[in-house]
């Protein structure tokens, strides 16, 4: 029941919604920041394939003071819901031991998107 919306993703594929991060959640019994992780960065054991990097965000304070917060620590990414404001975005975090989807927060903050196949 959930939207696919295209946006960045090629052809064929769709940004990453609420229902599917819930999803993987519940396939891995709520340890989803563990089984979704990459073993390459040390941040979890990959049995799910989607294979996460900790690439932390990026917040845009609107002077020189710009920078990435939290590499090798968390990701977050974007979900195509939008949020009750224009200034404000729904999205999804992964860290080495938390998972938390579907909450606001303002679209200054530079986050990655997640591209999966359209079924």
């Amino acid at each position: 029941n959930y939207v696919q919306h295209q946006g960045i993703c090629p052809e064929g594929w769709h940004i990453m919604n609420s229902g599917e991060w819930a999803h993987l959640d519940q396939r891995t019994g709520g340890s989803a920041a563990h089984y979704m992780g990459s073993k390459v960065a040390g941040f979890g054991n990959n049995d799910y394939g989607l294979s996460i990097l900790p690439t932390g965000y990026w917040l845009d304070y609107g002077n020189e003071h710009n920078k990435f917060y939290e590499i090798n620590v968390q990701s977050d990414f974007w979900m195509p819901q939008q949020a009750d404001t224009d200034s404000t975005a729904y999205m999804t975090s992964v860290s080495r031991k938390n998972f938390s989807r579907n909450f606001p927060v303002s679209k200054n903050y530079g986050n990655s998107v997640r591209c999966v196949k359209n079924y």
